[in-house]
């Protein structure tokens, strides 16, 4: 059991560990088995300087996993699972995204290696726990809540990378052409709309003074 906010390293990891805090890099995920209620579980292979675990997580929790995510694992256990120690979140855990692959890690030693001192603790554990609870059969870990994703300032949930936007503040490109872009919008009544500029012949009447009268010369005339 780790103390709170206190990192732990994967190879101080043993069966029954709980409250457990880590920082690793996602280095393997295999392909995912579904349970009878419709969860998927994938076997996610994490690592960090002091070597490397296989992590179980559930629904969305792996389907939004890639290889060379660096995570923020917290209030997590640890338990053997099929003969392997395998690492889980819980419901009360928790993860965060919190970079991509600039980490130091080493695959060595794999803590999930079959393990015949840890296989014989888990088996004191659950014979304990069975004696406490009266059953012989401890139950499936159960799949973490929704909360179980969290995010950073930085990195949004789902380890969806943050989009930016770009506004007239940060680009004063996009001002000038917003202005370029404003029209004025022309009233619905066409009788209010100003009046174009038409090239038209002018259709004034010529008055007959203005128009000269042929003068007869009378002393041609018989």
């Amino acid at each position: 059991m780790s103390e709170d906010g206190k990192i732990c390293l994967i190879k101080d990891l043993k069966p029954g560990c709980k409250n457990l805090n880590l920082v690793f890099i996602v280095i393997d995920i295999s392909k995912p088995t579904k349970t009878k209620d419709g969860h998927e579980i994938r076997t996610v292979r994490v690592a960090d300087k002091s070597g490397s675990v296989n992590m179980s997580v559930w629904d969305d929790c792996g389907s939004q996993m890639q290889c060379g995510d660096i995570i923020r694992f917290s209030k997590g256990y640890a338990q053997v699972w099929k003969n392997q120690l395998t690492l889980y979140v819980g419901r009360i855990g928790a993860m965060e995204k919190i970079g991509e692959f600039c980490m130091l890690f080493s695959e060595l030693p794999n803590v999930s290696d079959i393990n015949q001192e840890f296989i014989q603790q888990n088996k004191q554990l659950l014979e304990k726990k069975a004696g406490e609870a009266n059953q012989t059969v401890p139950p499936p870990p159960p799949p973490p809540s929704n909360d179980a994703v969290k995010t950073s300032p930085s990195l949004p949930a789902r380890f969806t990378p943050q989009r930016t936007v770009v506004t007239e503040k940060n680009d004063p490109r996009l001002l000038k052409r917003q202005n370029s872009d404003v029209k004025l919008p022309l009233p619905s009544d066409p009788r209010q709309r100003l009046p174009q500029t038409v090239n038209t012949v002018s259709t004034t009447p010529v008055l007959s003074s203005s128009i000269k009268q042929p003068q007869l010369n009378v002393s041609r005339d018989p």
